[in-house]
């Protein structure tokens, strides 16, 4: 299951819209998002593609929901990556109190 989220964000839908100059996962413009707003981007684009799941599985039947479930996938991997990127000492991300979601 992991490796088909892997698969879409690198060669899917994921990949027709954030990776045309073929940046690695974690250069892909989503990770560059979450390191300047926080984990709460990411979180809520996952909160939204379960919502979105939800609707499509009955609407358009198992493929769409897949779909949506394994962007989902890759948006909690968003969150972990850019929540390990913030804690790292050194990695330039700082400690601003914008890497928990809150914004201002």
């Amino acid at each position: 299951m992991l490796q088909r989220a892997l698969d879409q964000a690198a060669s899917g839908k994921g990949a027709e819209r954030h990776a045309l100059d073929q940046r690695r996962f974690e250069d892909q413009r989503s990770m560059t998002i979450a390191r300047h707003q926080g984990v709460g981007y990411p979180l809520g684009q996952a909160e939204k593609k379960a919502g979105e799941a939800v609707v499509l599985l009955r609407a358009r039947g198992m493929d769409a929901f897949e779909r949506e479930v394994l962007g989902l996938i890759n948006y909690a991997a968003i969150a972990l990556l850019a929540a390990e990127a913030a804690a790292t000492p050194g990695d330039g991300a700082g400690g601003d109190g914008a890497k928990d979601g809150a914004h201002g």
